[in-house]
């Protein structure tokens, strides 16, 4: 495991990372054995998402991540909670003792490939990037508003979409493997399937406070 793989980009993966579903940390607590008493290991805990979550239930968290970038804004941003410990480690040498962690979770390789395999479909959007700035963030918005429509003309067929923006969709790495050109920018990747469940909403948050009106005393 390179533990340099994500410098720089803490922030972004800190961002536009989504947290993990409502259902799956229920899970993790009802049918996994994880309680609140739990002292558990996240293992690749990045910039501490899932572990936020899991602090959130009560249980002592131990983060273990190699890069010093994401680490620090785990740190930063998981400051609040008692129970938990940021550890410089890795899988291979996490620097704990043994026989001191109940539970260990560890995101790796091939729960990522089993992620990608159990989605029905997956839907990369990608735009040509155009050198005038203004045009290109242009674009950028006409591309997003496109992935919000087809998500609502999906919905009404029954269709589930999740829409990711993750920091791989960047990475030399992924842009060379499904053959995006130095021209292109990789938008978002879509995961598209018949849900399994269906999450509650989420409290909206009140229009009023997201549309600021401006009349004609606003301009004198």
């Amino acid at each position: 495991m390179s533990e340099n793989k994500f410098n720089g980009m803490g922030k972004i993966y800190s961002k536009y990372r989504p947290a993990y579903s409502f259902n799956f940390i229920d899970y993790l607590f009802t049918n996994v054995g994880i309680s609140q008493s739990s002292i558990i290991a996240d293992i690749g805990s990045g910039t501490g998402i899932l572990t936020k979550q899991l602090l959130e239930k009560g249980s002592k968290v131990y983060g273990i991540e190699p890069n010093a970038d994401m680490r620090v804004i785990a740190e930063t941003n998981l400051k609040n909670f008692s129970k938990f410990t940021s550890v410089n480690g890795s899988a291979e040498n996490t620097t704990i003792y043994d026989n001191s962690i109940d539970s260990i979770i560890r995101k790796s390789i091939e729960d990522v490939k089993a992620y990608f395999s159990s989605v029905q479909a997956h839907i990369i959007v990608i735009m040509p990037e155009d050198s005038n700035e203004v045009l290109k963030e242009e674009d950028y918005a006409a591309n997003c508003a496109l992935i919000q429509n087809f998500q609502l003309a999906a919905w009404e067929r029954g269709l589930g979409v999740f829409w990711k923006g993750d920091a791989y969709l960047s990475s030399q790495e992924f842009r060379e493997g499904i053959g995006v050109k130095k021209d292109e920018k990789v938008v978002a990747i879509l995961h598209v399937g018949y849900p399994y469940i269906i999450s509650k909403a989420h409290p909206r948050t009140p229009i009023a406070e997201k549309v600021k009106l401006i009349n004609n005393d606003n301009l004198k």
